[in-house]
């Protein structure tokens, strides 16, 4: 569904939301558009999905954000103790979101 073509128009369109950018006569000037606007083309399941700004930073943000974070802990050479710490949360917590992390870098 990333470029959905009727009647001559190739219509950019985001497999998150659905979000549409303008029509484009030639396929590739709307392969231009979504590099353009910024989108993000992904593979999951073995196919490619385009999602504009807003649903790649809901679907893929947060474990980016964290994996900042603890990248900027551990190249300060901060021990697990005072990560958690400078995270505010429990070891429990820091193991769950760092699976959740792997997790989603791997499906990308």
């Amino acid at each position: 569904m990333s470029i959905e073509s009727a009647y001559g128009l190739h219509i950019p369109t985001c497999d998150g939301c659905g979000e549409e950018l303008a029509a484009e006569y030639d396929f590739y000037d709307a392969v231009n558009a979504k590099k353009i606007a910024g989108w993000y083309r992904i593979e999951e399941d073995w196919d490619w999905q385009d999602y504009c700004p807003t649903c790649y930073k809901e679907m893929y943000g947060a474990a980016n954000d964290f994996a900042e974070v603890v990248e900027d802990a551990l190249s300060h050479r901060h021990n697990t103790e005072s990560l958690c710490t400078n995270l505010r949360i429990s070891w429990n917590q820091f193991v769950n979101k760092w699976a959740t992390m792997c997790i989603a870098i791997y499906e990308t």
